[in-house]
Parts: C-alpha cells; sequence; structure tokens
C-alpha cells in the first residue's frame, strides 16, 4: 500500500469512529496533518486532486466541525465546503444534501460563512437528531428570509430552505404549526421561482414531501392529492438533473400513500416502478441508498398484502434486510427500518411461506425498534402498535397469554399516544378492539368484550365509505356481535352481526386476499342464526360463502384451517337439519383437513379437534360406523387435554367425552372422565374475573358436570364417588360464586398496572395447571 493510500485508509478510520460516537479521532492534531500530506501527496501522484480524496477530506474537515460544537470549528467547515464543491463538479449526489442545495446552479446570496453554517446544522439535525444545530438553524434561516427583499433572487431559496427546517423540526417531535408554516413558506418559495431554474424541482418535492406528512397528520385528502401533483412537476423539472432521482422517491411515497388510502393499483405499481428506478440509480455506497431500498420494500409489502404475491413479499424482505444491513445503528432512520423489516417478517409468517423463526425475528426488531425511538418521537406511537401486532401474532400462534396481555398494553400506549384527529388513530384503536376481544375469547371477561365492540362501533363510524379499511371494521364488529350473541343470547347482536357482516363482503374487492376472511366470519355467523331462528336461507347461505372462502384461500395459508373448520360447521349444521349424508361427509372431510393442517400446539388445535369429534359422532349416530365414535372420542380427550385451548373449550370436550362414554360404554366408565371435567370448573372461572363473570361462565358452561357425574357413579355403585363428586360441585359454587373477597375489578380502578401484572401471573399459573389436571 502506498503511503498516500494508507494516509487516506486511516483519514476513512478516523470519519468512522465519529460517526460511532468517538470525535478523537477527528479532533486530533494528526488528523489536520494527514488530510495536508494526503492533498499534497495525492496532486503529485496523479497530476490533479482525485474526487475520491477529495470527498474523504471534504467529510473529515466536516467531522471535524461538527465535533468541535458551538459554532467553533469555522476553518474546518470552510475547508469542508471547499472540498464538497470539487466533488459536486463531478459527482453531486456525494455531497450531503443540505451542503449540495446551497451549492446547487451557484447560488451564493447567502453570507458564505452563514450559508456553509446552516449547511451543517441541518446536516448534524438531520443524521443525529441534534435539536440544537436545529434550532439555530431556523434561527439563522429566518433572519435571512427577514433580511431579504422580496424580489431578490435568494429571497426563494431561503423560504424553502426554513420551511424544510420546519418541517424536520416537526419530524423531530415538534407541533403542528411548524408543519403548517413549512407548508406555507414552501407554497411561496414555489410560486416564487421560475420553473426553468434547477431549484425549482427541489422546492416541489420539499413542499411535497411535508403535504405528505400533514396528511398522515390529519387524514385531509387535498393535502395528498396536492403532494402527488407537485411530486410529479418536480420528477419532471428535476430531468437530467442531480435531484431527480430524489424527486423521483419522494413521487414514489406519495403515491404509495394514496394507493393506500384510495386503494387505486395504478398508483402502487407506479409507486413500485419508481421505486426501482431510484435504487438502480442510487450507487450502493451512496448514503441515500438504504433509504431507496426500505422504500422498495415497503412498496413491494404493501403489493404483496393487496394482490398477495409470495414473490413481491421474498423481494421486500430481502430489500429490507439490505436496508438494515447498510443503514449505521446511530442514524435517526435505523428505528424505523428495522420496524419496516419487522413488519415484512410478520406478513410473511402470516402467509403459507412464512415461519416461526420470521415471527420471533419480527418481535425482536421490532422490539429494537422501539428501543432505539426517543419517547417523543412521532413514529413512535406506530412502533409500539406494530411490536404489539407482533406479539399477537405469536399468541395466536403459541397460545401465551403475557404476549396477548403485552398486545393490549402496546396498543392503549399507541391509542394514548396518537391525537384522535390523526388518521392513525382510528386504525390503532381497531386493533386494541381485536386484542380486547380476543382476550375474551380466552378468559371469557364481558368487560374486554364490551370495550371491544364499543371501539369497533366507534371505528365503523370513522371511517368513510369506500375507504380500503371499511370491510375490515366491519366485519370485526360482525365477529365480536356473534360472541355477545354466544355470550348472552341476544338476536339483536345476531341481526347485526349478519348484517355488517354482508356490507363487510359487498365492500371488498373480490381479488382482495383478506376478502375470504370476511366470507368466512359472514358463514359462521350465518350458521348461528340458522341455529337460533332456524331459517333454510341462512344455513344454505353460510355453507356457499363457506365455501367460497375455503376456495381463494391457498394451499398452506395459516387462516385456511380456520375456514376448513366454520365450512365443516356449517354442512355439519346443515345435516342436521336436512339429513343430507354428503354434507356430514363432507364436514368430515374438511375437518379432517383443518385438524391435520394445525400444529398441535397450536391454540385452535383443540377447536378444530372438538368440532371434527363432533361431526364423526352425529354420524356414527347416522350409520353406526365403530370407528366414527372411537375417533370422536379419542379427539374429545384430547382437546380436553390441550395445554394451549381456551379454558371453555377444554372443559366442553371433557364434558362432551363423559357424555358418550357414559352412552357407549357404562356409567363406571365415564365417572373419572366427569371428574376430570369438574376439576376444570375453578379454571374457567379465575379469580382474575369479576364475580358476576363467574357466575355466568360457570351458569352457562358447567351447570350440570357434578350432577350428571355423580348420576353415573350411582349408576355404577359408586357412593364415595357420588358424594366426592357432589361435594366438589358444591365447594367450586360456594367458593367461586359466593367467595366474598375482592375481584380485580377494584384493584384496576387504583392501580391498574399491578392488576394487569397480576392477571398475567393468574394466566401463567393457570396454563400450568391446565397440563397437570386432566391425567
Amino acid at each position: 500500500m502506498s503511503e498516500p493510500e494508507a494516509t487516506l485508509a486511516a483519514l476513512i478510520r478516523r470519519i468512522h469512529a465519529f460517526r460511532l460516537g468517538d470525535p478523537g479521532p477527528v479532533l486530533a492534531t494528526q488528523a489536520v496533518a494527514e488530510a495536508r500530506s494526503l492533498l499534497d501527496r495525492a496532486a503529485g501522484v496523479y497530476g490533479s486532486l482525485p474526487i475520491h480524496v477529495a470527498e474523504v477530506v471534504a467529510w473529515m474537515h466536516l467531522c471535524r466541525h461538527l465535533a468541535s460544537g458551538d459554532g467553533r470549528g469555522q476553518e474546518d467547515l470552510h475547508t469542508a465546503i471547499k472540498m464538497f464543491a470539487v466533488v459536486a463538479e463531478v459527482n453531486p449526489q456525494a455531497v450531503p444534501e443540505p451542503v449540495r442545495q446551497y451549492l446547487a446552479d451557484g447560488v451564493t446570496g447567502i453570507d458564505p460563512g452563514i450559508q456553509a453554517q446552516v449547511a451543517t446544522l441541518l446536516e448534524e439535525a438531520q443524521q443525529r437528531g441534534d435539536r440544537v444545530a436545529l434550532e439555530r438553524a431556523v434561527t439563522l434561516l429566518t433572519t435571512a428570509v427577514a433580511a431579504t427583499p422580496a424580489g431578490h433572487h435568494d429571497h426563494a431559496r431561503y423560504l424553502s430552505c426554513l420551511g424544510s427546517a420546519l418541517h424536520l423540526r416537526f419530524q423531530l417531535g415538534g407541533a403542528d404549526p411548524d408543519l403548517d408554516e413549512a407548508i406555507r413558506l414552501g407554497r411561496q418559495a414555489v410560486a416564487a421561482t421560475p420553473a426553468e431554474l434547477v431549484a425549482h424541482a427541489a422546492m416541489l418535492s420539499n413542499l411535497g414531501n411535508a403535504l405528505l406528512d400533514r396528511f398522515g397528520r390529519t387524514g385531509v385528502v387535498a393535502d395528498l392529492d396536492e403532494a402527488v401533483d407537485v411530486g410529479r412537476r418536480a420528477a419532471a423539472a428535476s430531468i437530467g438533473d442531480q435531484h431527480h432521482v430524489v424527486c423521483l422517491s419522494n413521487l414514489g411515497g406519495a403515491l404509495l400513500t394514496r394507493f393506500g388510502h384510495t386503494g387505486s393499483i395504478a398508483d402502487l405499481d407506479e409507486a413500485i416502478g419508481i421505486a426501482r428506478q431510484a435504487v438502480a440509480t442510487t450507487p450502493t455506497h451512496h448514503p441515500d441508498h438504504p433509504r431507496r431500498l426500505a422504500n422498495l420494500g415497503s412498496a413491494l409489502r404493501t403489493r404483496s398484502e393487496r394482490t398477495g404475491s409470495v414473490p413481491d413479499l421474498d423481494e421486500a424482505i430481502d430489500v429490507a434486510r439490505q436496508a438494515v444491513a447498510t443503514t449505521p445503528a446511530h442514524h435517526p432512520d435505523y428505528a424505523g427500518r428495522l420496524a419496516n423489516l419487522s413488519r415484512t417478517l410478520r406478513v410473511r409468517f402470516e402467509r403459507d411461506a412464512g415461519t416461526d423463526a420470521d415471527l420471533d425475528a419480527a418481535i425482536r426488531f421490532a422490539w429494537e425498534a422501539v428501543t432505539a425511538t426517543p419517547a417523543d418521537h412521532p413514529k413512535r406511537a406506530t412502533r409500539l402498535y406494530h411490536l404489539g401486532g407482533a406479539l399477537l401474532a405469536r399468541f395466536h400462534r403459541t397460545g401465551a397469554a403475557a404476549d396477548l396481555d403485552e398486545a393490549i398494553g402496546l396498543g392503549r400506549q399507541a391509542v394514548a399516544a396518537t391525537p384522535t384527529d390523526h388518521r392513525d388513530h382510528t386504525v390503532f384503536l381497531s386493533d386494541l378492539g381485536n386484542a380486547l376481544a380476543t382476550r375474551f375469547e380466552l378468559v371469557g371477561s364481558a368487560a374486554d368484550l364490551e370495550e371491544a365492540i364499543r371501539i369497533a362501533r366507534q371505528t365503523v363510524r370513522a371511517t368513510p365509505s369506500g375507504d380500503p379499511d371499511q370491510a375490515k371494521y366491519l366485519s370485526n364488529l360482525g365477529t365480536m356481535l356473534r360472541a355477545r350473541f354466544e355470550r348472552a343470547g341476544s338476536a339483536a347482536d345476531l341481526d347485526e352481526a349478519v348484517l355488517v357482516g354482508r356490507e363487510a363482503v359487498t365492500v371488498s374487492p373480490d381479488d382482495h386476499p383478506v376478502r375470504a376472511t370476511y366470507l368466512s366470519n359472514l358463514s359462521a355467523t350465518l350458521t348461528n342464526r340458522f341455529a337460533y331462528a332456524g331459517a333454510a336461507d341462512d344455513l344454505n347461505e353460510a355453507v356457499s360463502v363457506g365455501r367460497e372462502a375455503v376456495s381463494a384461500t391457498p394451499t398452506g395459508h395459516p387462516r385456511r384451517t380456520e375456514r376448513l373448520s366454520n365450512l365443516g360447521l356449517a354442512l355439519q349444521t346443515r345435516f342436521e337439519h336436512t339429513r343430507c349424508l354428503s354434507d356430514l361427509n363432507e364436514a368430515v372431510v374438511v375437518g379432517r383437513k383443518a385438524v391435520t393442517d394445525t400444529p398441535t400446539d397450536h391454540p385452535s388445535h383443540a377447536l378444530f379437534l372438538s368440532n371434527l369429534s363432533t361431526a364423526l359422532h352425529l354420524r356414527f349416530q347416522h350409520s353406526g360406523a365403530t370407528a366414527d365414535v372411537v375417533d370422536a372420542m379419542r379427539g374429545w380427550k384430547l382437546a380436553s387435554r390441550s395445554p394451549v385451548a381456551p379454558m371453555r373449550v377444554r372443559l366442553n370436550t371433557a364434558g362432551h367425552r363423559a357424555q358418550l362414554l357414559a352412552a357407549q360404554r357404562s356409567p363406571a366408565a365415564a365417572v373419572e372422565a366427569y371428574a376430570a371435567a369438574v376439576e376444570l370448573l375453578p379454571l374457567l372461572a379465575w379469580r382474575g374475573l369479576s364475580q358476576r363473570e363467574q357466575q355466568d361462565l360457570l351458569r352457562l358452561n358447567a351447570g350440570s358436570l357434578p350432577r350428571d357425574g355423580a348420576a353415573c357413579a350411582i349408576a355404577a355403585r359408586l357412593p364415595d364417588r357420588t358424594v366426592e363428586l357432589l361435594e366438589c360441585g358444591r365447594g367450586i359454587y360456594w367458593s367461586q360464586l359466593l367467595d366474598t373477597r375482592t375481584d380485580l375489578t377494584s384493584l384496576r380502578q387504583v392501580a391498574p398496572d399491578l392488576a394487569a401484572r397480576l392477571h398475567r401471573c393468574s394466566v401463567a399459573l393457570e396454563q400450568h395447571a391446565r397440563t397437570d389436571v386432566v391425567g
């Protein structure tokens, strides 16, 4: 290695150390001596100053200036600007954006010292989130705007720069007035700048970014459409210029956002095309390359969510990983890129191509993103929300109640941290409602279900017709109303559930991958209403939409098993009404498929087993096939012993098994099965619920178990067992239903965190007990 090469490598190491948080190497006196030596020797060796040398020297002096702080290091700053000017002549993209902005077109109307100082301050604010530097830049630019006549050729540039600085202040935790003022200044700057000037494109693009952020804040569609419009104008005006790729990338982001609001595939496809072009035209060593990779990954993930494309999703994960790998951990965008990677991995987990490793990685990256995000950062609520979503997905996979409770807690934090007029508030609120409804299914708390329904109604009311999320919110409300009907028996809930379920299917595009979920939910609701009201049309529609849901779900999709099981229930119910054996045979086939395709440690496995066992028992009663009754009994036994199943499922299957043993074998054979079922009762009505909820659960799910068990014991001439079962049932009744000790309701009112911790401990203990109760 030659001496100039060795010196160059030494300077690069100093710069790298500064970027990792150690300013000592660039502040050392030897650093300046090395830079001078490199300039002298490189010119002698090459005959002129190589661009790569100028770039390294420029960055070294800029880092020295940033490390000096308090406005010191002006000589280093001037040297850095001088070197970057040399670099800009050959490779403008290698120049930091604030410096590039002041070097463009040779505009020097602002005092060179102030120009350089502002450029450095903005660079420091952008790269390191330094708010002190940003405030100084805002002050300098405000002074420059005030001191420059409106007709001066630099006035528009100062306006645009001040607007960009205010926009950055908003992004770093500022208030809405900063964003409004940034847009006002940006519009003034654009209006005052001739379209033929290169600076016009940059001003348009900056304005578009601010408008896009305000749309994200308020949901005003006019801002979104204007952002797309000025983005197109910026891209067209910058063709052939150094800013073109930046303008293109900003336009792609606006189009992607508009797709999210309108569902226009044309916008989405154009956004992906632009993102690919931006990545392809940005050198891999350029500091903006990770950002453009991240933009492409987000666009591909979005299209995969819309179309179900697995290649799009796999590519989205690849580019998201590249974006994270090429972003320094101290970079202000690092947390956002971790969050994007986490979201994309979770999407793949929720598809047929996903694995548990994808989900675990998604949770790990989401945690890192939250940890790396300051408490007052505007994106913190979003990152809390996505972490909660990942934990909820793991709960659905493993049944770990701690994940569910934590997801609810994070959801509440995200909602609380988001203004009610922010467009994300409805999204966060909806998922909080879903998590609460899920916890109701697990432990039976009516308070959770009531809150979930209230939230679901609120999200439906807040969502305009035509919004892409309208179908999801309607279907969620229908599912929750059906759950309340099953608990309380209100026909009005069931009728409303059918109404909103049908509306969800109607407003969902035929090719939307989530439409199958809405169809399956509607099928389950219609099956329930037939069982309650007896209308054959409901039952036929339930089978029809259930089949459509299964047909629209690819083999291997994690939700396919649920849709198969729902279809099986509809077919089984229709058999009971029509005695059509083909329906029952089909119910057994799809029920078996649901069971075999679901891992045994999945929380839904026991429910699918129970549904299949019911169908097998029906077929045995119809045809007398011994194999069916044996399989039914085995299925109920396995379901009752599942350590991850909801307790109501375990209790119901234990009861079905005991009844079948009594009918098919002997009362004596059923006694121990009844005893095992009775021993589950305390776990159904655990003390985390209010006394009223305990009473309701025991009344609805366990009224006759001790009595039926005692009857079997009498028939089997087992008097001791008879007394034990009756006393056990009575003891549970008195201790669980009439106990005057305080439940968690009052504790939640005065110490919600402590109540939540006790809740988690109780569920964990319950889950441990579940493993050992039934032998």
